[in-house]
């Protein structure tokens, strides 16, 4: 490791030096991707390294990783990272803090969705191209899929980009995974099991043998009057916000047999030109009483190339895994988890959309302490350009989900999910994040900028009080607010102030605030 460690040190150098010597911005940035290429490297490295001297009790061992250390971190420390100077996040808040509770790219595919995509093979790191989604290539469609895809969400405004398909072996797999990148991971090669991490269980997992080993074991099922699942935390409505049995996804606890005839049924029904009814999703977390068979299956995933991964990208300990299985149509509303998500497809297509964090603005969020938390107000089915001006604004990203493919979507990145055949069968993998530190780079990233939007509207709800948050919140940034709102407007500059120019704080408070502010009268041409 020792001189692994000292070439991409060396190379990041000279690499550096390069940079300095260049006019061309082109050549700038080719160098600098190679940079952050091996700086994403050197972060493992330390990680490691400085693991290995904790758990060491021979000072000779400690001493031989304390150089080793010392030779990447200057590497690490190096001028890109410090432009613009480092700061402390004060005591009061944290910055991308993971809450424990869970709601609840190579080339890209271009063809009908049940057409095998290609895939670029792994080999050196490429162009910034591949890892910068605001130039990755615009999805193109064929007349068929076109067809197909019809009923579901199309941008009205920017084209939707493809989301990289990567061999789990190549370079530019792991560079998006460290990077905090969507990606969509592949076999290996052609000769391996059907789909890596869940080769056991893909095509295999559909709902027959899923009956045949849940048994009598009671699941989570959401039931909802429409296709839209969006999740109502009624323990987070203090306010007393209104709602419809639209918007509210009701909680059942069902064997499996049950959801099995119940979306059966609906099946049936549409056949024969039915319309209404409820809609079923079930969404429940694998325990003890599963059948061996099924156990035997899980316990064959590639858990090694898991947690492999997982040690690359620096998170924290796996916390839950949760089937999914839904009707056709069935649609999980855009929202955001603060936790890293390892999506795998088991049986039937599913399409999703991401937005990156950066999109926070235009999709209008729901209020920290509403019941519909880290869910968008905006309906992709429909949505109001009126109320929501800067939907229009947001680029998404598209995935089309094959069997045995995985998809990573990280940390606060938003995704809408449209389930495309019947008795979809999904099981995602969420791990804590472990990117938490007291010491910010400025200027503040994008993530960072969501986690804090967060931690302020949190500040806020200790300092006016959860119930008038509805009512005092949208006066954050009024000259003649209340005086408690004033006194919380100024604790929070002052709290800004550590992260941000002052002469944009107010701005910033305002955006957080504008159009996502519902009144308790529920009357949503009234949104602030």
């Amino acid at each position: 490791m020792a001189t692994s460690a000292q070439r991409k040190a060396d190379d990041i150098l000279e690499l550096r030096r390069l940079v300095e010597l260049t006019i061309s911005s082109f050549a700038q940035q080719t160098l600098q991707s190679g940079i952050t290429a091996l700086q994403a490297e050197l972060h493992l490295d330390i990680g490691e390294l400085q693991a290995l001297r904790e758990v060491s009790v021979v000072p000779q061992i400690q001493t031989l990783l304390n150089r080793q250390i010392a030779v990447i971190q200057p590497c690490l420390d190096g001028p890109e990272q410090n432009q613009g100077g480092t700061n402390t996040w004060p005591e009061t808040a944290t910055v991308g803090k993971a809450e424990n509770g869970q709601a609840t790219r190579d080339m890209p595919p271009s063809a009908a969705p049940s057409a095998a995509p290609s895939v670029v093979q792994g080999g050196p790191l490429t162009s910034a191209s591949e890892v910068d989604p605001l130039l990755w290539p615009v999805v193109q469609r064929g007349a068929k899929q076109a067809e197909e895809l019809a009923p579901y969400w199309q941008p009205s405004k920017l084209p939707l980009r493809a989301v990289p398909r990567c061999r789990v072996d190549s370079p530019l797999a792991r560079r998006l995974l460290i990077e905090r990148r969507p990606v969509i991971f592949t076999p290996p090669s052609s000769d391996s099991s059907p789909a890596g991490l869940v080769g056991s269980a893909v095509n295999k997992w559909d709902l027959d043998y899923l009956t045949a080993n849940l048994g009598t074991v009671p699941c989570t099922v959401y039931r909802s009057v429409s296709s839209q699942f969006r999740y109502w935390d009624e323990s987070k409505n203090a306010c007393g916000y209104p709602f419809t049995e639209a918007d509210r996804t009701e909680k059942l606890r069902l064997p499996i047999a049950d959801f099995r005839d119940a979306v059966r049924r609906a099946a049936e029904a549409r056949t024969r030109g039915e319309v209404g009814g409820y809609r079923y999703y079930l969404q429940t977390s694998l325990v003890e009483g599963v059948g061996p068979s099924l156990m035997a299956d899980f316990r064959a995933f590639d858990w090694q190339w898991l947690f492999q991964e997982q040690r690359r990208a620096g998170w924290g300990e796996l916390t839950s895994n949760l089937l999914l299985v839904g009707q056709v149509g069935n649609v999980t509303p855009a929202h955001y988890d603060e936790q890293q998500n390892i999506f795998a497809q088991l049986s039937g297509e599913k399409r999703v959309i991401l937005f990156a964090p950066k999109d926070f603005t235009a999709l209008y969020p729901f209020p920290v302490h509403h019941p519909n938390d880290r869910q968008s107000q905006v309906d992709l089915s429909c949505p109001d350009a009126s109320r929501f001006p800067r939907f229009d604004d947001a680029q998404g990203f598209e995935v089309i989900l094959q069997p045995g493919e995985l998809l990573y979507i990280p940390q606060y990145w938003w995704h809408h999910i449209e389930n495309l055949t019947d008795e979809c069968v999904s099981i995602n993998f969420w791990f804590r994040d472990q990117s938490t530190t007291k010491q910010v780079i400025l200027p503040l990233s994008d993530t960072q900028h969501l986690a804090m939007r967060r931690n302020v509207e949190k500040f806020a709800i200790s300092a006016l009080g959860v119930t008038e948050m509805a009512s005092l919140m949208p006066r954050l940034v009024d000259v003649d607010a209340p005086p408690q709102v004033r006194a919380a407007r100024a604790d929070l500059q002052k709290l800004l102030s550590h992260v941000m120019p002052e002469a944009l704080i107010t701005d910033w408070l305002r955006e957080l605030i504008e159009g996502r502010y519902l009144p308790l009268g529920g009357g949503k041409e009234q949104l602030v």
